[in-house]
């Protein structure tokens, strides 16, 4: 990776910090930030040390605020890039295929470019599967991964409630919506069955071994052996 002048990348204990470091232009981009960013997402992705990465941006004031206009204004493009193109759309595909997750460091504005790189990185999805942290009923709700919460004891007649409402729709309507939502979401059937293939052979790895032996062993599994790319 050639000399970094746009971006700071550090390790550690297994967290890759990668900074856009041009606060004096509140972090925004021109080709060889973005450059840089892709040369040090996939320094992270190739280094076994790395098992997370965090993106942000350098200063107190601005994570990101998108393309540079000032550099835009001065030369009438975003400055020279290794390749001759501006490959923020390499930076976006990194950020995605990275197989470690990615932590966005919001510490002041995102906006526009800057504001796509926030959600390329660490959503509420990715949280839950991320951490395997155990959520309420009250956070489910709050994050609209539920409907509705009632106490135990008013369940069944809530459903109750919920399916009577139902009932006196039309069941024509209500089977053509069901088939809508179905063609939106077809896609989802061939990616579970993936997922299922993945996980019979990810079960006889050494990796799988560890969590299992841990969970028995009533341990906290150490995985830190297979970081590798």
């Amino acid at each position: 990776m050639h000399e970094l002048t746009d971006v700071t990348y550090e390790v550690q204990d297994g967290l890759a910090w990668i900074t856009i470091n041009r606060p004096e232009r509140y972090n925004s981009f021109r080709a060889r930030t973005v450059d840089e960013l892709v040369s040090a997402f996939k320094r992270a992705w190739a280094s076994a040390e790395v098992g997370v990465i965090a993106l942000t941006g350098a200063g107190d004031k601005a994570f990101c605020t998108g393309g540079d206009q000032k550099q835009r204004m001065e030369t009438g493009d975003y400055g020279p890039s290794q390749s001759g193109l501006f490959e923020v759309d390499s930076l976006h595909r990194v950020i995605r295929d990275v197989p470690k997750p990615v932590i966005a460091a919001v510490n002041g504005f995102a906006i526009g470019g800057g504001h796509v790189l926030h959600l390329l990185c660490e959503k509420r999805a990715r949280e839950i599967w991320f951490l395997c942290r155990k959520y309420s009923a009250q956070q489910a709700f709050e994050w609209g991964l539920a409907n509705k919460v009632v106490p135990a004891d008013q369940l069944r007649k809530e459903v109750r409630a919920w399916a009577d409402e139902m009932l006196k729709l039309s069941p024509t309507a209500l089977k053509v919506l069901k088939q809508s939502f179905n063609t939106d979401t077809e896609h989802f059937a061939g990616i579970g069955q993936m997922a299922y293939s993945s996980l019979k052979m990810f079960s006889g790895t050494a990796e799988a071994r560890e969590g299992i032996t841990a969970f028995n062993e009533k341990r906290s599994p150490d995985f830190s052996a297979y970081r590798g790319n």
